[in-house]
């Protein structure tokens, strides 16, 4: 089993995906993160950000329960102010809203996909002024629900099995015979 997070698997490969679509690439290049990346260089814009924001269980009615969880992503795109803003931004929400679905960050994440499902949950646009340039902000944000791995007990060393058998059947509480093994390495107790 991983050591890493599946937020943290998840994220990268979405990052992974984002950099292999023409689209997103045309307007990005390979300026994309896999955190919040800020701030950013004039030359290195535009540029993308992948992150999450929160967390939540999903309900379910199963017993035993799974560990079923909600994630929200956003992919933050930041672009020059100037005439071409909002067409650049809206170019690659449109990317990020067609291409990022379950079945291809599913095989990018390969044996460790737990993905369960992903919907697109809304977009939002602004500028951002950091005293020296305009910078326009587009978020495109989703939910992505997955099942945590399940962790996987360790089996504790076998020693030594007891077995005992009632030859007649008719006392339950009699044993006519008894068996001890005891693995090799091991004293009887």
């Amino acid at each position: 089993m991983s050591a890493v997070h599946p937020r943290t698997l998840i994220r990268h490969a979405v990052v992974v995906v984002l950099k292999k679509n023409p689209a997103v690439i045309a307007i990005c290049g390979q300026r994309i993160f896999s955190n919040r990346q800020d701030p950013w260089d004039e030359s290195e814009l535009p540029a993308m950000g992948v992150y999450q924001t929160s967390e939540t269980p999903l309900e379910t009615d199963i017993s035993p329960p799974r560990d079923e969880r909600s994630l929200d992503l956003s992919c933050e795109v930041l672009a020059q102010a100037d005439e071409k803003l909002e067409d650049i931004l809206d170019a690659v929400s449109l990317a990020l809203e067609r291409d990022l679905d379950l079945k291809v960050i599913g095989a990018e994440l390969g044996e460790a996909d737990t993905l369960l499902e992903i919907k697109f949950t809304g977009f939002e646009l602004g500028l951002a002024d950091d005293g020296n340039r305009l910078v326009g902000v587009a978020i495109v944000n989703f939910t992505l629900d997955y099942e945590m791995p399940k962790v996987l007990p360790e089996a504790a060393e076998f020693r030594q099995t007891k077995t005992g058998w009632d030859l007649a059947g008719s006392d339950p509480d009699h044993i006519d015979a008894k068996d001890i093994t005891t693995m090799p390495g091991w004293e009887n107790p």
